[in-house]
């Protein structure tokens, strides 16, 4: 459930840079280098915003959580 409502908000966030940068991507006549830089720049930087917030995030979060879980029984030995 909180994974669910972590991975709506993220996409929600960035959905709009993302399809306004995609269009750009695919520009054609004057000007066009110019708006295909910008395009890959705002695209790519925030797909990897995206994918950094939506998965990279929460999974190191858990493997923290499990590593935690993983020395307590260590601890309460002694």
């Amino acid at each position: 459930m909180l994974l669910k409502r972590r991975m709506a908000n993220g996409l929600l966030r960035h959905w709009l840079p993302l399809l306004t940068g995609f269009p750009r991507m695919l520009a054609s006549g004057a000007g066009a280098v110019r708006w295909q830089l910008t395009g890959v720049t705002i695209f790519s930087g925030m797909l990897m915003a995206t994918l950094m917030g939506v998965v990279f995030i929460p999974a190191r979060y858990l493997h923290i959580q499990w590593l935690r879980e993983k020395g307590k029984p260590l601890r309460e030995k002694n």
